[in-house]
């Protein structure tokens, strides 16, 4: 540019100003052409490490342990997953690839050449832009704390939007959908409050920064007329300092701009690193467990907090083809003492021996492989009711599942479907019964053939019709099985082998249902009441 200016134009070379011209061209096309598959490789690379971390998350929580499973909140999860991962990957991407690495060479490369057309009117540039940094960066700390604020008041509302969702039948039943509008209404506004300190936050140091960078352009003009005054720059290299002094301001914004890209993505980045840094199971360490003949409770307690204990001293010994029976007030243990079968937590004090061996020499891998767990709630994948039977046993035929469903009385019910088995359901299909619901989830247990059965308020939410069909499939489903059955319903639990009526984390009363009517104790009065 500047032989073209000092050279070229003076001299009326129409030849040289058009080479000089078409190589100027050139020049910019190729930079547009860089430009352009850079951002297409910046996209790209955001998009794979923002997958990648997602599925690490994925993987995490299926790894994790329970204990640390119930400390995460539903929002929290959904942050994670959603918003932090799409921020760290821009923060990588952008902010460090564009904003600082590419931008500060860029800045850094564009001053060095500027050097050599005067050095003191560029090192008083790169002073300035040195400043507006360092005040930017001073101010910009208060972003990072708005920032944190920010995204846990979106958690909250990720939290309240999941509570709405999953209890919409409770809150309408309840009435208080006006209360639920006003919580919501105070996090939103909490949310806004947080936005808008932000937003001034940064406008502040944005605004401050490019009126430091503005003396640039004036102290340019100003001590390049004197140099050119003085001979000691000529007037084309004064006019190229002009044109192009402004051009490392595009590179100095991209460092300025990723201040608030990296105060998102170093934020998500923790959240993200603290759930990957989570205590993991150990599922593989331990003996197979090749069988289930008896298991024993032996002085067991058990606290959530290692301060107050949920159960406390529990023994009782069930063996192969026996049910137990777990009754008592809502929080009086029951589910807690079976999910200790499963070692979804760690004993506080006590052993449970399978076979006659400490249950912790098995891998949990292999135990839980022995277990069939059997919830209140009925958990539907999205595809064909096959899949949704056979997801946890894919070796199984399918004349063996029709064959069980058959057991379980459910066939019928299937067939009669247009596509039968390979009919799609979902967690919105209502063309179960929940009782069918049920009757899927006991057919989903049957085909897993595990040796230990848990049944945790199967039958609470039915009807008496839907309960009756069940039942029958809770005597198919526990023949030559150890099972613990929780139910408040008599009609469940009469049969059992044992009853162990519980109270405060204790066992108050057991034995079979005619022994404890007998007693005429709490069992009795419950039965009664």
């Amino acid at each position: 540019m500047i032989v073209m200016v000092e050279y070229a134009i003076p001299s009326k070379d129409v030849k040289l100003i058009i080479v000089l011209g078409i190589s100027y061209f050139c020049v910019n096309i190729l930079r547009s052409i860089a430009t352009f598959f850079e951002d297409l490789n910046d996209e790209g690379f955001q998009k794979e490490l923002e997958a990648d971390y997602r599925e690490k998350i994925y993987i995490k929580l299926q790894k994790t342990t329970q204990s640390e499973i119930d400390k995460i909140r539903v929002g929290e999860i959904l942050e994670n997953i959603i918003n932090d991962t799409k921020e760290f990957a821009r923060w990588y991407g952008t902010g460090i690839c564009r904003s600082y690495f590419a931008g500060i060479i860029r800045l850094v490369g564009t001053l060095l050449v500027l050097m050599y057309l005067n050095i003191p009117i560029v090192t008083i540039t790169f002073l300035i832009y040195l400043f507006g940094f360092f005040v930017t960066h001073i101010i910009n700390k208060k972003s990072i704390a708005y920032t944190k604020l920010k995204r846990e008041a979106n958690a909250k509302i990720l939290n309240w939007s999941n509570e709405q969702v999953q209890g919409y039948s409770t809150i309408k039943s309840l009435e208080i959908e006006h209360e639920r509008i006003l919580q919501v209404k105070g996090l939103i506004s909490q949310y806004e409050k947080y936005v808008n300190k932000l937003e001034k936050n940064i406008r502040i140091y944005t605004c401050l920064y490019d009126f430091i960078v503005s003396f640039i352009g004036v102290l340019n003009i100003l001590i390049g007329s004197i140099g050119v005054e003085q001979g000691v720059i000529t007037y084309g290299a004064m006019i190229i300092l002009a044109r192009y002094i402004s051009s490392p301001e595009t590179y100095a914004k991209w460092v300025i701009d990723g201040f608030q890209i990296r105060n998102i993505g170093k934020i998500s980045y923790e959240k993200i690193n603290k759930i990957l840094q989570k205590e993991e199971e150990e599922i593989d360490i331990g003996e197979e467990l090749e069988n289930v003949s008896s298991i024993q409770f032996e002085n067991i307690s058990f606290s959530y907090d290692n301060e107050k204990n949920v159960l406390n001293d529990i023994s009782f010994n069930v063996n192969k083809d026996e049910s137990i029976a777990l009754i008592g007030r809502t929080g009086s243990g029951k589910t807690s003492l079976v999910n200790l079968i499963c070692r979804f937590y760690e004993l506080k004090d006590g052993t449970i021996k399978i076979n006659r061996k400490n249950y912790k020499e098995y891998s949990i891998k292999s135990l839980r492989g022995k277990i069939g767990y059997i919830m209140q709630k009925v958990v539907i994948f999205d595809g064909t009711i096959l899949e949704n039977i056979n997801y946890a046993n894919k070796d199984i035929s399918k004349d063996k599942i029709i064959e069980i469903c058959k057991k379980l009385n459910l066939h019928d019910k299937i067939i009669s479907l247009k596509d039968g088995y390979e009919t799609k359901i979902s967690s919105d299909t209502d063309i179960f019964s929940e009782g069918e619901k049920q009757l899927l989830n006991f057919t989903r247990v049957m085909v897993e053939n595990p040796e230990i059965i848990i049944l945790d308020e199967a039958t609470a939410s039915l009807s008496y019709k839907s309960e009756m069909l069940v039942r029958k499939a809770i005597e198919e489903i526990t023949k030559g099985k150890i099972s613990f059955i929780i139910a408040h319903r008599l009609s469940t639990i009469k049969n059992c082998n044992k009853i162990l009526l519980m109270k405060d984390g204790k066992i108050i009363e057991e034995g079979t249902h005619n022994e404890l009517m007998n007693r005429q104790g709490e069992y009795y009065e419950l039965v009664n009441s």
